[in-house]
């Protein structure tokens, strides 16, 4: 039906008189995400990719993208409305056609196409590619169990490292996915932050399963609603303490919805309830692995009071990193930690500038920072401008639990170093080739049962 429409002389039909107020007519290709049918463009390479300028409002680039994904499914609103989904289910089982049907079975018009992936028409750094992955868990108790969260995709579950998956939540609120994590004193028990906070759409909540993803209740609608969430930490020693780092939502202009969520949220009872300990819109959390009192958060939305945040008591109350970069030019800073708190590093955006900075005291004190500023284009891969102008999108630090020197960048590029310094050894491609891996890079994550497994 797709091709047919496509194929057909003139596109798309074009229905006349909608206009969502701040954006305009979303069929009209003159404004940054139009809606209306555009015939496919020539296959670009990897060289014509590689001076990708920075993205502006209304240009490329992943916030454009996701404002447009955005856009079709709130118009004519400015705030696509709450429990959109749950109602196009409940509709769609009401189809015949629909309802207990293999939609991609024999008498099907449509063929089945993922989630096994697709090979990109870029060469030769994209490559194969799925969805975005946002976060992952590892069971503590046993490593080939992994919990996934995609953009917007929902949570899926693997018994055998990763060989073969099973969605979780296809009936849920939301399928976009911030942050998952596993109970450690209870591996059945199953949190999912929805609401991607770099991404495209809106929390319902913190989704909780005790049956290993059997099924779920919603925690926390009303405190989450139109927010994002960021971050999930659960306690080891008490599975009852749970820490959530959550920012506004995505809306589009004329829309305030999901405003006030932000900043940390603490419950002492699984979920059931939750106190705000912090004000801001938090954009990374982490928790030192070997002493849960020890976490960092960033902070952004607060002018000059942005930057790295710490807490001592589980995320009770927080205090200001002094010597880390701050104020209010930071976009957003990711967080790697070593096992015993004592390497800290942190790597993002500060203005126009892409910054690495390291404490090697747990934060008592640091490094001068390395800032970088960013080019209107990127010719060459360099782990100074590892997450170039994306560092809000694409971000990712990591501290090797086995090894305090081993440290990762990931961003549109990757980047490695061995030694606990400069320079980083690039592993993953960005845009100008220089790796087996795709661009953009959203998590790192160790097996801390596993040495050597990343």
């Amino acid at each position: 039906m797709i091709a047919a429409a496509r194929a057909a002389d003139g596109g798309w039909a074009r229905p006349f008189g909608f206009e969502v107020a701040g954006l305009g007519n979303p069929w009209d290709v003159g404004i940054p995400y139009p809606m209306r049918y555009q015939p496919p463009q020539p296959a670009r390479s990897a060289r014509t990719w590689q001076k990708r300028a920075r993205p502006e409002v209304g240009g490329r680039g992943p916030n454009a993208r996701a404002d447009w994904f955005y856009y079709q499914r709130a118009y004519p609103l400015a705030a696509v409305p709450v429990g959109a989904r749950q109602q196009a289910l409940a509709q769609a089982e009401k189809i015949a056609e629909v309802s207990g049907r293999n939609k991609a079975g024999s008498n099907s018009p449509w063929t089945l196409m993922g989630p096994t992936g697709f090979d990109s028409r870029v060469e030769p750094t994209w490559g194969r590619m799925s969805g975005r992955v946002r976060s992952m868990a590892i069971d503590p108790t046993n490593s080939s169990r992994l919990l996934l969260g995609t953009a917007t995709g929902g949570v899926w579950l693997s018994t055998n490292t990763g060989a073969s998956w099973t969605p979780l939540t296809d009936n849920q609120p939301s399928l976009a996915i911030g942050a998952v994590a596993i109970d450690p004193s209870n591996p059945n028990i199953f949190y999912a932050g929805t609401g991607e906070a770099n991404g495209t759409y809106y929390s319902s909540g913190i989704l909780k399963s005790t049956n290993s993803g059997a099924s779920w209740n919603v925690l926390g609608a009303s405190v989450f609603n139109r927010g994002a969430i960021s971050g999930i930490a659960v306690s080891p020693v008490n599975g009852n303490v749970v820490v959530v780092c959550a920012r506004n939502g995505k809306h589009l202009p004329g829309a305030t919805t999901g405003d006030s969520v932000g900043g940390i949220y603490r419950s002492t009872d699984g979920g059931t309830s939750w106190t705000q300990t912090a004000n801001n819109y938090c954009t990374d959390l982490a928790v030192v692995p070997t002493d849960f009192s020890v976490m960092y958060h960033t902070a952004t939305g607060v002018g000059e009071n942005g930057g790295l945040y710490k807490s001592t008591d589980a995320g009770t109350t927080w205090s200001r990193v002094t010597g880390a970069v701050g104020g209010a030019d930071i976009a957003r800073l990711a967080i790697g930690l070593s096992n015993q708190g004592t390497r800290v590093w942190i790597g993002g955006k500060i203005g126009g500038q892409v910054v690495i900075q390291r404490s090697t005291d747990s934060g008592n004190t640091w490094s001068e920072p390395l800032l970088t500023d960013i080019p209107g284009s990127v010719d060459e891969a360099s782990y100074q401008l590892y997450c170039e102008s994306q560092c809000d999108y694409d971000n990712a630090v990591a501290v090797n639990p086995f090894d305090v020197n081993d440290v990762y960048l990931g961003g549109v590029g990757a980047f490695r170093t061995r030694d606990g310094g400069f320079p980083f050894t690039q592993f993953g491609a960005n845009n100008a080739g220089g790796g087996p891996l795709h661009v953009d890079h959203h998590l790192v994550l160790f097996d801390r049962r596993n040495n050597g497994v990343v």
